[in-house]
């Protein structure tokens, strides 16, 4: 709801206001011819001080709305252009959830014993609840929204397949971290595909990258510190959002260029990212 007639700050005193009165119903109409939104309006008086409160819906899932024909985003107090990687998230809400579907044919059986006890440990950690490393697997998959009807989603195979099975529902999924020496170089100088599960991949994939991870000196008084190129947590959480938001119907893989001071992570269908010094 947008407030019109209260002051800025707290407390919000109401001061009153005389914007669209009387054609409130005016206002409402030109808002939908301009950009094709249907508010309401509602007037309060307090104290013989006007307010006018505009009620405005949500955004409909996968629509982008525009103003005069360009679409547009918030970028803290100020209104830009929207970017092209933002458009892409709303367009791609139409796409039903890849990773919810049910994985036909997936069982218990061909799910990874280690993957699974690590998923029951990070998450009673997360929770402080301990109880939760007692509950069968059926229900802890079952209450993470894994499976469904005793059936078990791809989400559930990413993150705890074996890795035969995973090669077998899901070869795409696979990580290729490249090395080269020089950036510019078409050709790489070492290569390493990780094809298992989530919990499998994940600490592996950044001890690799943290193998070849260069280090610039810091002075601090009479002391000199090694300060890494690639930050520990930047990584991992551009790895997991190119794991987690790439477009899995693309038979492309996942695909991260390491130099000693720079990390691209090109994510199929998705967004692409860029740590460096």
């Amino acid at each position: 709801m947008l407030v019109l007639g209260v002051d800025d700050k707290h407390p919000h005193t109401v001061v009153g206001s005389n914007f669209a009165e009387g054609a409130e119903g005016a206002l409402c109409d030109k808002i939908y011819t301009d950009i094709g939104i249907r508010v309401t309006t509602e007037v309060l008086n307090e104290n013989g001080n006007r307010v006018l409160i505009i009620s405005i819906p949500g955004r409909p899932v996968g629509r982008l709305l525009k103003f005069e024909g360009v679409p547009l985003m918030r970028t803290r107090e100020s209104l830009r252009e929207m970017s092209d990687q933002e458009i892409f998230k709303i367009l791609s809400e139409q796409e039903p959830d890849f990773s919810a579907t049910i994985c036909e044919g997936l069982k218990i059986d061909d799910l990874d014993e280690f993957s699974i006890r690590t998923l029951k440990e990070k998450y009673a950690s997360k929770q402080k609840n301990n109880s939760f490393l007692t509950l069968p697997v059926e229900q802890i998959l079952s209450d993470l929204d894994l499976a469904r009807d005793n059936k078990l989603t791809y989400a559930c195979l990413i993150l705890l397949g074996k890795q035969e099975t995973i090669k077998k529902y899901l070869p795409q999924s696979a990580i290729n971290l490249e090395f080269r020496v020089n950036a510019g170089s078409i050709h790489y100088d070492d290569k390493v595909i990780l094809n298992q599960s989530f919990f499998m991949n994940i600490d592996v994939l950044w001890d690799h990258i943290n193998l070849r991870n260069g280090r610039f000196p810091i002075q601090q008084g009479p002391y000199i510190f090694d300060i890494p190129f690639l930050n520990e947590e930047a990584v991992r959480e551009s790895v997991h959002n190119a794991i987690v938001h790439r477009n899995y119907r693309l038979q492309s893989e996942v695909v991260i260029k390491q130099t000693d001071k720079s990390l691209d992570i090109i994510s199929p269908g998705g967004v692409s990212f860029r740590c460096n010094d």
